[in-house]
C-alpha cells in the first residue's frame, strides 16, 4: 500500500500487479488531503512570448481541458472536463472515486503551505517517511527527531 495522488493512476495501473484506489484513512482532524495544482508558466527570458502565451491560453481552455479529461491522464480544473476523466477510466473498468470523493469532499482537500526552508523541510521529512516506509525505523522514533530538526530551522 501507499499513499499517492491522482496523477500516479497511470503508473499505477501499467504496473504488472492489481491495483485497486481507496480513501485516505481518517485521522485526529479528519479526511484531508493536500490539493495538488499545477501553474501553466512563461519563462520571462523566453524569446517566444507571444507563443508561450498563446501555448498557456489555450491549456487553461475548455478545448484543452476536455481532450486531457477525455485520456484520463488527470483530473483537470473544469468540472466537466474533470467527470470525463473520471467516465473514462470507468469505462476501462478501473474505480477512481477515491480521488474525487476528496476533493468533493467539503474541507476535503487544504492548499500546500508555503514555508521558509521548504527544501530543507522536504529532505528531513522524506528521510523519515522513507525509513518508516522501509521498516528500518518507527514513527514514534523518529518523528520527533525530525520535528525538531524542522524546528530548529526556524
Amino acid at each position: 500500500m501507499t499513499m499517492n495522488g491522482s496523477w500516479m493512476i497511470g503508473t499505477f495501473l501499467a504496473s504488472e500487479f492489481p491495483v485497486g484506489f481507496g480513501r485516505l484513512p481518517i485521522g485526529p482532524e479528519g479526511r484531508k488531503s493536500m490539493f495538488n495544482g499545477l501553474a501553466d508558466s512563461i519563462w520571462v527570458g523566453t524569446p517566444h512570448l507571444e507563443e508561450s502565451w498563446s501555448w498557456v491560453k489555450f491549456l487553461a481552455s475548455a478545448d484543452c481541458q476536455n481532450i486531457i479529461g477525455a485520456s484520463g491522464v488527470v483530473f483537470p480544473a473544469i468540472p466537466d472536463a474533470a467527470a470525463a476523466s473520471q467516465q473514462m477510466r470507468a469505462d476501462a473498468g478501473v474505480d477512481v472515486s477515491a480521488f474525487v470523493e476528496q476533493a468533493n469532499e467539503e474541507g476535503g482537500t487544504f492548499l500546500f503551505p508555503i514555508a521558509d526552508y521548504a527544501g530543507e523541510i522536504s529532505t528531513i521529512m522524506n528521510e523519515a517517511m522513507d525509513a518508516i516506509g522501509l521498516g528500518t525505523a518507527q514513527a514514534a522514533d523518529v518523528l520527533p527527531g525530525a520535528n525538531a530538526e524542522i524546528n530548529d530551522l526556524f
